[in-house]
């Protein structure tokens, strides 16, 4: 029998707008879309991080990023002390 894959998603709300995150949600569909079509390429001991910051809702915010054959994670930060946004997609 087949190994299961099974995909979570989790995403906290925008700690500006209280809404979804569009740019931290196209973001993890967008690395995980470019990871998937590598396969095998990549190996299991693949990772890729980086940062973007945007200002889509108004506000300055910086995206980190992270992904492997397992996790894709997405953290937000406001400048200054406050809120932050965590979204993940794990596989496994």
């Amino acid at each position: 029998m087949a190994a299961v894959s099974h995909v979570l998603t989790r995403a906290e709300p925008c700690p500006a707008t209280g809404g979804p995150c569009e740019i931290a949600q196209a973001l993890i569909e967008t690395l995980q879309a470019a990871m998937s079509g590598a396969g095998a390429a990549l190996g299991p001991d693949f990772g890729v991080s980086g940062v973007i910051e945007t200002r889509v809702c108004g506000r300055l915010c910086r995206l980190h990023w992270q992904g492997s054959d397992r996790a894709i994670a997405v953290e937000g930060a406001l400048p200054g002390a406050g809120p932050r946004l965590r979204a993940e997609r794990l596989r496994g």
